[in-house]
């Protein structure tokens, strides 16, 4: 399935019509979002009769006069059911027919100022409350999220920043993997990334597998068209192979490594080893996919299988059955449970590693900047004149704290007569100090 959008700025050209035609015939787009059309109703149903025959069409007109979105589908391919339509965006649910997919989309084209964007960010939110599906946004938010997605022109301040990262925050949302432009918008004097394809955490863990484009405007926009192709399993491709911890505490994982080790071949000790790690991948594999894969589904159901089993017991105390059944079903949770918190601190610590790796640069420049601000350039003597010569400072340094902590002087002796007149120990009270402690004395003290 394709999906696509793209703010055309106009569609009452028919060059521009035209534009959208083909960029969907070579892109074979199945969903595709149109921003900012600036037509009227009357003149969207004229142009669906001649150009978008065989297309359903859906629009947010009535919400706002100037046709700022506009969804096109083809109905032989995906059913489109319209859940919400605002202003700003359109809030839509998917089912893909040949794969029987189903997530949510929204198509976003956001106001220009701060303060007319802040419903659309409260809208996202509410909207994600109440889903537990897979969530895709695309569109035209009209916001960077960072300093960098700008080029030239006035820099973003936190204050049209911050609305957008606080929502993006609560709700988990982040960008979909791309590839091509990064700055989708340009007046070929200031660039910025206004476009965006976002997804919720849902879609990462139900693990469907999207890649996003960004063209090239072109001569119809500024902007920059963005195609997001949802990928089958078999166009993932080859992916590299990861050992998890959770694998070692499984029943069969020693079986697995001892079948591999018993491998009979002829070669150097590490040709031999190689051979039998390599032939161990395929049984992990197997074992992953069948007793590990989606592990936060399976401990979420595990658990409710319990609860289900324990209710049941609760009603039928004597079922010996049931009995062995909630034994049975606590030993796979607390399993299950402990291979999810392994999964997810074996992913953080990868994740802190590689995040830590990327912060060498930045650690040798803030040494070197710090040894640029400790570094004194020059100094006045003693004589009064100034000397840049770093033999001349570091000399003057040293000279200076020798005269400070080397100078001899007299010290007062001490009055053993002033010394007396204070309180002092007696004879009991001094040997008591100095003598040996028994170790009953000390257990006595400790405890």
């Amino acid at each position: 399935m394709i999906l696509s959008c793209w703010n055309i700025r106009g569609l009452n050209s028919p060059l521009k019509q035209n534009g959208i035609l083909k960029h969907i015939r070579k892109h074979k787009v199945t969903v595709m979002g149109i921003l900012e059309t600036k037509l009227s109703k009357h003149r969207l149903e004229g142009i669906a009769r001649k150009k978008f025959r065989g297309w359903a069409m859906t629009d947010n007109f009535q919400q706002h006069p100037n046709g700022r979105i506009m969804i096109m589908w083809k109905e032989s391919m995906v059913n489109m059911e319209i859940i919400e339509s605002t202003d700003q965006v359109i809030h839509c649910l998917i089912t893909c027919k040949s794969s029987s997919i189903s997530f949510f989309i929204s198509f976003v084209y956001a106001f220009n100022s701060v303060v007319g964007r802040r419903p659309l960010w409260d809208n996202l939110r509410r909207f994600s409350s109440f889903i537990e599906s897979p969530w895709i946004l695309l569109g035209d938010f009209n916001n960077v999220l960072c300093c960098d997605e700008k080029l030239n022109g006035l820099p973003a301040t936190t204050y049209e920043i911050k609305d957008f990262k606080e929502c993006c925050y609560d709700i988990g949302l982040s960008d979909l993997r791309s590839s091509g432009t990064y700055f989708t918008w340009s007046n070929n004097t200031v660039w910025c990334k206004l476009d965006r394809a976002m997804v919720n955490s849902r879609w990462n863990q139900e693990g469907i597998l999207a890649q996003a484009n960004f063209d090239l405007p072109g001569k119809f926009s500024d902007h920059s068209p963005c195609i997001v192709t949802l990928l089958g399993e078999n166009d993932r491709g080859p992916s590299p192979f990861k050992f998890f911890n959770m694998w070692a505490k499984h029943d069969k994982f020693l079986e697995l490594v001892s079948s591999a080790w018993q491998m009979q071949m002829d070669g150097t000790a590490m040709y031999k080893l190689c051979k039998r790690l390599k032939a161990l991948k395929g049984p992990l594999k197997i074992l992953n996919r069948q007793q590990f894969s989606h592990i936060s589904a399976r401990t979420e159901e595990a658990e409710e299988n319990l609860v289900q089993a324990q209710q049941q017991l609760h009603d039928n105390p004597g079922d010996s059955v049931l009995q062995a059944t909630v034994l049975e079903l606590r030993s796979k949770a607390l399993k299950l449970v402990e291979a999810e918190l392994s999964f997810c601190s074996q992913l953080a610590q990868a994740k802190y590693l590689k995040n830590s790796d990327k912060g060498t640069k930045f650690f040798h420049n803030l040494i070197k900047s710090n040894r640029a601000k400790n570094f004194i350039a020059s100094i006045t003597l003693e004589d009064g004149s100034r000397s840049t010569s770093n033999n001349q400072v570091s000399n003057a340094f040293v000279q200076y704290y020798m005269g400070l902590l080397g100078t001899k002087g007299d010290c007062i002796k001490l009055d053993r007569d002033i010394v007396l007149k204070g309180n002092i120990l007696k004879a009991e009270q001094a040997s008591n100090l100095i003598k040996a402690v028994s170790e009953e004395e000390i257990k006595s003290a400790l405890f």
